[in-house]
């Protein structure tokens, strides 16, 4: 029976640090970049969400009926 690594080389696959050759540093840090821009992504998309919120409450006070 084959090995997993010859395995790979029929299907023409590397390993995957081979695939990936980053360090553990190079990865931390695009894992942070990318968990930081997630959650400002988010913080954006709530932010926005309740000054518009606020905007309809603010224009709803303020109309007077006839």
């Amino acid at each position: 029976m084959p090995s997993y690594y010859s395995l790979l080389v029929i299907i023409n696959l590397e390993p995957f640090e081979k695939i990936l050759p980053y360090t553990t540093a190079q990865k931390t840090i695009f894992l942070a970049v990318a968990g930081g821009t997630f959650v400002l992504l988010i913080a954006l998309a709530i932010l926005s969400g309740l000054s518009d919120t606020i905007a309809r409450t603010r224009q709803k006070s303020k109309r007077t009926h006839a």
